[in-house]
């Protein structure tokens, strides 16, 4: 999920943003290099949250989610198909590992769930926008859900990264956001589902 986003000047003269280099949310040509024979992180990343916010999911006797994220990744600029086709394995890749934790079964079973969750919050004299991966409610009340899909080589590797990024306090930032729209803080959890080959929750935030 992507940091909260205030909106600025460049949209308020009409003029489209210049993309930003890690993340882009609209339709930017990416002209394939040879030196790159795989596809951008953040389009997988792209297509990753776009699936589970569709909550669509591979399956090996259907055409349909290839379908859609080979359509998703053109929509973020890609041209050449062997970056098309490496971007919807890896999606594919980190969707199936999804599946098969319990997390997903949570998130499947529960008795509400909603999926890419804007909010806009008044914070002083500034109003702060963002989206929630995935809010669900089961019989242990509500449970936030950020995933990312940075690859990352190992658990120390991820402490290293938590230390680097900002991502715990991004997460409580959504748990505030969240605690004021429903009137009750929800459960946290830090969901990777890239690290060494694994899915790795982290609820102790």
């Amino acid at each position: 999920m992507r940091d909260p986003v205030a909106p600025g000047p460049a949209a308020a003269g009409g003029r489209l943003p210049a993309a930003p280099p890690e993340a882009p949310q609209r339709v930017w040509r990416v002209v394939p290099e040879k030196a790159r024979p795989t596809a951008p992180a953040w389009v997988v990343g792209q297509i990753v949250h776009g699936a589970l916010a569709a909550w669509l999911f591979p399956a090996e006797t259907e055409e349909g989610f290839a379908t859609w994220a080979e359509a998703e990744a053109r929509s973020c600029g890609l041209t050449d198909e062997k970056e098309i086709h490496d971007a919807v394995l890896r999606a594919a890749r980190m969707l199936r590992r999804l599946q098969a934790h319990p997390l997903y079964t949570e998130m499947a079973q529960a008795e509400q769930c909603l999926h890419e969750l804007p909010y806009s919050l008044v914070a002083g004299e500034a109003v702060e926008n963002g989206l929630l991966d995935v809010l669900f409610r089961d019989r242990r009340g509500w449970t936030l859900v950020e995933f990312k899909t940075d690859h990352v080589e190992s658990r120390a590797a991820l402490d290293a990264l938590l230390a680097q990024e900002d991502y715990v306090k991004q997460v409580q930032r959504y748990l505030d956001a969240a605690g004021r729209l429903l009137g009750v803080r929800p459960r946290p959890v830090l969901c990777f589902l890239n690290c060494g080959g694994e899915v790795v929750p982290i609820g102790d935030l």
